[in-house]
C-alpha cells in the first residue's frame, strides 16, 4: 500500500497539491475513480477512490485547484482520499509534498 488513506466525508473537496496537467482521470476497477497528475520533473501524484472527478486528461491545474470530490468507488471500504506521490517512478511519502506546499 503506497501513500495515504485520508478519511473524509463522501462529497468532500479534493484539491490539487500543486500545479499539474492531468494525465489520466477515469474509472478502473480496483481503484475506482482515479486521477493522475503530472507535476514536472518526474514528479507524479495519483488519488484514487474518488466519488467524482471534475477535470479531464489534458487540463492544467493550479495549486489548491478544485479537481474532484472523494467516495468510496473501486474496492474501498469506506469514503477516503488515498493519495499517493512518485518521483521517478519511486513511491514517496505524500507528506514530503504537503509540508513543501505549507
Amino acid at each position: 500500500h503506497r501513500g495515504m488513506d485520508y478519511e473524509v466525508a463522501s462529497g468532500t473537496v479534493v484539491q490539487a497539491p500543486a500545479g499539474a496537467l492531468v494525465v489520466m482521470a477515469a474509472g478502473l476497477p480496483l481503484t475506482g475513480q482515479t486521477l493522475v497528475l503530472h507535476h514536472g520533473q518526474g514528479v507524479v501524484s495519483v488519488f484514487f477512490h474518488l466519488g467524482r472527478i471534475d477535470v479531464r486528461p489534458g487540463q492544467v491545474v493550479e495549486s489548491r485547484w478544485p479537481m474532484a470530490v472523494s467516495g468510496d468507488t473501486g474496492i474501498a471500504s469506506e469514503p477516503h482520499v488515498h493519495w499517493a506521490v512518485y518521483v521517478h517512478g519511486v513511491a514517496v511519502d505524500p507528506r514530503v509534498m504537503e509540508r513543501l506546499l505549507d
